[in-house]
């Protein structure tokens, strides 16, 4: 009895845990166990192996795992079982139905100390330093890709910047700056910017030429370059139209076009006359350089119009 009732005991080949087994457990179910720790189903006479002693028992079993079941005596077994031969007989029919949970116990077990310190071993090693350090630093390739992006997108800004320089230096004027050292190389000018609360007709007067000083003024004309109107009709009346413009901002501006109207006792329009930049400002310097600021420039336009019914007149200073 002592023999039969001998503690043995037995290494899962999964988890390679130990149990506590008892040889009538062996012989009662063939051998087969099933690990407490893994749930593996093994055969026990296949790893027979010296219990561990007593102190060891103790350090590896969990402090809060429950208390060990007493074991069953063969005679407390067959009771619950049935007879020998039924029971056999039904632990032969198939291997998932006669294992019971607790049927094995924990002798050493892994403990977390010995899995950390296989974790700390395995990170500590040569090729897995290499590939935490890879996975740190960004690839080569992504960061060529990044810096591409980056160029394309300060191109695009650039390309887009450029062909609407016109707009931004009418919004920004410091811009003019910019654009104009960019287009120097390539003979670009840049135009000064276009901003008609600037510009100021602090005066306007129209006058009619006396008989015979239109042939004189029309050569004054050509050598202070003022355009002079196409020829008169029997009713045309020969006019020289004198208009100060005056510039209030604090940077160059774009020459405006000027509108000239006149209208009736009624204020009804009767003629109306536009001139471009071109038209008054000859020189081409000084037609690309603008008006200066705070500069007040005087400007003589000569015309012939039907003035017979005109009464009022006015003009008007606008960017087409």
């Amino acid at each position: 009895m002592a023999q039969s009732s001998r503690v043995l005991a037995t290494r899962c080949p999964h988890c390679h845990t130990v149990f506590r087994v008892v040889a009538d457990q062996l012989k009662l179910r063939d051998g087969l166990v099933r690990c407490g720790h893994c749930r593996e189903v093994f055969d026990g006479h296949a790893y027979l192996c010296e219990p561990p002693g007593e102190e060891h028992e103790a350090e590896a079993a969990p402090a809060e795992r429950p208390p060990v079941p007493e074991m069953l005596t063969p005679t407390a077994i067959a009771a619950l079982l049935g007879t020998p031969d039924e029971s056999l007989a039904q632990m032969r029919h198939g291997p998932g139905r006669y294992i019971d949970d607790d049927d094995a116990t924990v002798l050493v077990a892994p403990t977390a100390s010995m899995t950390s310190s296989a974790s700390v071993a395995s990170a500590d090693s040569p090729t897995s330093v290499a590939l935490a350090e890879q996975a740190r630093r960004p690839g080569v390739g992504r960061v060529v890709w990044r810096a591409l992006i980056a160029l394309a997108v300060v191109g695009l800004i650039a390309q887009w910047a450029w062909i609407e320089r016109a707009a931004l230096v009418d919004r920004v004027p410091a811009l003019r700056g910019v654009f104009a050292t960019l287009g120097r190389p390539i003979h670009v000018p840049i135009a000064p910017p276009r901003q008609p609360d600037k510009v100021q007709i602090s005066s306007v007067t129209l006058v009619t030429d006396a008989p015979g000083t239109t042939d004189a003024s029309d050569a004054s004309d050509a050598a202070t370059g003022t355009p002079a109107s196409a020829p008169a009709s029997d009713d045309a009346v020969p006019m020289t139209l004198t208009v100060f413009m005056r510039n209030q901002a604090d940077y160059a501006v774009a020459w405006p076009s000027l509108e000239l109207t006149l209208s009736d006792i009624d204020g009804k329009p009767v003629v109306r006359r536009v001139f471009s930049a071109s038209d008054y400002v000859t020189d081409t310097a000084q037609h690309d350089a603008g008006l200066a600021p705070h500069n007040e420039r005087t400007i003589r336009l000569r015309l012939t119009a039907q003035a017979a019914l005109a009464s009022n007149y006015r003009v008007l200073a606008f960017y087409p």
